[in-house]
Protein backbone atom coordinates (compact mmCIF):
# COMPACT_ATOMS: atom_id res chain seq x y z
CA UNK A 1 0.00 0.00 0.00
CA UNK A 2 1.31 3.43 -0.77
CA UNK A 3 1.63 5.97 1.66
CA UNK A 4 0.11 10.05 1.04
CA UNK A 5 3.45 11.46 -0.66
CA UNK A 6 3.67 11.75 -3.83
CA UNK A 7 7.69 10.84 -3.79
CA UNK A 8 8.80 7.52 -3.66
CA UNK A 9 12.25 6.27 -3.31
CA UNK A 10 14.56 3.35 -3.26
CA UNK A 11 18.18 2.30 -1.90
CA UNK A 12 20.25 0.49 -3.96
CA UNK A 13 23.21 -1.01 -2.36
CA UNK A 14 25.82 -3.30 -4.13
CA UNK A 15 26.40 -6.35 -2.23
CA UNK A 16 29.08 -8.16 -4.74
CA UNK A 17 29.56 -7.88 -8.09
CA UNK A 18 26.44 -8.11 -10.06
CA UNK A 19 24.37 -8.08 -7.25
CA UNK A 20 22.16 -5.54 -5.33
CA UNK A 21 19.70 -5.62 -2.35
CA UNK A 22 16.74 -2.66 -2.99
CA UNK A 23 15.48 -1.38 0.16
CA UNK A 24 12.07 0.85 -0.45
CA UNK A 25 11.45 3.52 2.11
CA UNK A 26 9.00 0.55 3.82
CA UNK A 27 11.52 -1.19 4.47
CA UNK A 28 10.78 -3.87 1.93
CA UNK A 29 13.59 -5.56 0.36
CA UNK A 30 14.75 -7.12 -3.23
CA UNK A 31 17.63 -8.80 -4.21
CA UNK A 32 19.14 -7.91 -7.81
CA UNK A 33 21.69 -10.14 -9.64
CA UNK A 34 22.58 -12.04 -12.62
CA UNK A 35 19.33 -14.68 -12.32
CA UNK A 36 21.70 -17.36 -10.82
CA UNK A 37 19.75 -18.97 -7.40
CA UNK A 38 16.29 -16.96 -6.15
CA UNK A 39 17.71 -13.67 -6.61
CA UNK A 40 15.50 -11.30 -9.48
CA UNK A 41 16.89 -10.03 -12.63
CA UNK A 42 15.93 -6.49 -13.69
CA UNK A 43 14.09 -8.02 -16.53
CA UNK A 44 11.88 -9.88 -13.50
CA UNK A 45 11.19 -7.04 -11.93
CA UNK A 46 10.63 -5.00 -15.19
CA UNK A 47 8.02 -8.13 -16.18
CA UNK A 48 6.91 -7.74 -12.97
CA UNK A 49 6.34 -4.01 -12.60
CA UNK A 50 4.19 -4.73 -15.79
CA UNK A 51 2.21 -7.17 -14.60
CA UNK A 52 1.16 -5.26 -11.88
CA UNK A 53 0.13 -2.51 -13.98
CA UNK A 54 -2.17 -4.36 -16.49
CA UNK A 55 -3.76 -6.35 -13.02
CA UNK A 56 -4.77 -2.67 -11.80
CA UNK A 57 -5.63 -1.45 -15.02
CA UNK A 58 -7.86 -4.71 -15.55
CA UNK A 59 -9.44 -3.94 -12.00
CA UNK A 60 -10.25 -0.35 -12.36
CA UNK A 61 -13.09 -0.56 -14.58
CA UNK A 62 -14.85 -2.93 -11.57
CA UNK A 63 -14.06 -0.91 -8.13
CA UNK A 64 -15.08 2.43 -10.62
CA UNK A 65 -18.38 0.13 -11.04
CA UNK A 66 -19.56 -1.13 -7.70
CA UNK A 67 -18.34 2.65 -6.23
CA UNK A 68 -20.75 3.85 -8.49
CA UNK A 69 -23.53 1.04 -8.12
CA UNK A 70 -23.09 0.85 -4.07
CA UNK A 71 -20.95 3.45 -2.36
CA UNK A 72 -21.79 6.34 -3.83
CA UNK A 73 -25.05 7.92 -2.81
CA UNK A 74 -24.76 11.27 -4.34
CA UNK A 75 -24.60 9.97 -8.10
CA UNK A 76 -27.30 7.09 -7.19
CA UNK A 77 -29.78 10.10 -5.56
CA UNK A 78 -29.16 12.18 -8.76
CA UNK A 79 -29.66 8.78 -11.17
CA UNK A 80 -33.03 8.62 -9.79
CA UNK A 81 -34.24 10.30 -13.19
CA UNK A 82 -30.81 10.81 -14.83
CA UNK A 83 -28.34 7.91 -15.76
CA UNK A 84 -24.93 8.67 -14.87
CA UNK A 85 -22.56 7.14 -17.12
CA UNK A 86 -18.64 6.43 -15.45
CA UNK A 87 -15.35 6.88 -18.12
CA UNK A 88 -11.97 6.14 -17.36
CA UNK A 89 -9.67 7.54 -19.82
Amino acid sequence: MTTDSAHRGVRLERIENSKYVVTNDRGGQIRIGKGAGTDFTAVDLLLTAIGACAKARELLPDAVRKSHDRLCMVSRTVELDTPIADRIE
